[in-house]
């Protein structure tokens, strides 16, 4: 009886050691994983230039693409707007922000982005991604946003009525616009397709202003 007790208390232990272990990095310190605020794919080449704007509430680090983070301290101006511009080294682009901070403008323009995940930016306020190649963006996480173009992109009318759908709600005094542009032709790029009108006076009951130029 008293040799079971014993094997029953070192099973014990052991769960407890192990119950209580944290992972931890080559230097021994305590290891806490950081998600992206924002990834996204470019049909750039590598060493191609690709720049974009962002304005954050703390410094960033960004993943250009071959899995390497590279800081940009604090003292670069932020919270103001920021041009970030580096070299292409792998089509998933990565921009994390350090000690909770988060991005609240995010603004890439032709730079042949044809997939983005902003699910974690969860307090981005303005989104501009236009003249690239997306055929949808997945909004519904981003319950802050006032201000989206997404004008010469490759949406599809269901996606973008999807788009319509997950527009948070804002008040009437908050000037929140979409902009997202019709299938006519805008120096010969694919354009998108406008939304159902229906999905339109979706948007505009919570109190968006759709633009379809």
């Amino acid at each position: 009886m008293k040799k079971f007790n014993k094997i029953l208390f070192f099973i014990l232990l052991i769960n407890i050691i192990f119950s209580c272990k944290t992972d931890r990095n080559e230097d021994g310190n305590q290891s806490t994983e950081i998600k992206p605020q924002i990834t996204f794919v470019t049909s750039l080449l590598p060493k191609d230039i690709i720049y974009f704007t962002i304005e954050t509430t703390n410094q960033v680090s960004i993943d250009w693409g071959d899995g390497k983070k590279e800081d940009y301290p604090s003292n670069t101006g932020y919270p103001a707007s920021s041009l970030m511009m580096g070299e292409v080294k792998g089509n998933e682009i990565k921009i994390f922000c350090a000690n909770g901070g988060s991005i609240t403008n995010f603004k890439i323009i032709e730079m042949k982005i044809n997939s983005l995940n902003i699910a974690n930016a969860t307090n981005l306020k303005n989104l501009d991604v236009s003249q690239n190649e997306l055929s949808s963006v997945d909004i519904s996480k981003n319950l802050a946003l006032k201000k989206i173009n997404l004008v010469v992109n490759r949406i599809k009318q269901q996606s973008m009525n999807q788009i319509m759908n997950d527009l948070p709600t804002r008040t009437s005094g908050e000037g929140a616009i979409i902009k997202v542009a019709d299938k006519v032709s805008y120096n010969s790029l694919e354009q998108n397709e406008a939304p159902l009108t229906s999905y339109q006076i979706i948007a505009e009951n919570k109190n968006w202003t759709v633009e379809v130029k």
